[in-house]
């Protein structure tokens, strides 16, 4: 099943909800399909920080997340804050593999379990 996404722009935040269920078949053009939205906004607003709210379910295999940080990561994401809240318990430790593999591509990011604690990272200029 396909990840179902919105990518809204509210006040200085680009807000990404996220829901589904992660399958092999289906995990890396689902990721690439939310993520080549959210980096468009970015492109198109200039808006720099990110809200990804994520109610999706399931692994993530280590290749695919590799595959998709790695084409994303040779974009210009210079200054974006990403804040990510892996609201599935069961995806916590894969979202930290990712959190890794995105530092490695100077991607500034950090995951949250709630929603309130990313948006004051967000609102912190020094993080």
């Amino acid at each position: 099943m396909s990840y179902q996404f919105s990518v809204v722009i509210l006040e200085n935040i680009i807000r990404a909800d996220v829901s589904g269920v992660r399958t092999p078949a289906t995990v890396a053009a689902d990721s690439m399909r939310v993520w080549g939205e959210i980096f468009s906004t970015y492109q198109s607003s200039g808006v720099k920080n990110v809200l990804y709210v994520s109610r999706v379910t399931g692994k993530i295999p280590v290749l695919d997340a590799y595959d998709v940080i790695e084409k994303f990561g040779q974009q210009n994401w210079d200054g974006l804050k990403i804040a990510y809240v892996a609201l599935d318990q069961s995806s916590r430790e894969d979202v930290m593999m990712l959190k890794a593999i995105a530092s490695q591509y100077k991607i500034h990011c950090q995951m949250f379990t709630a929603e309130n604690e990313a948006l004051e990272w967000l609102a912190d200029p020094v993080t």
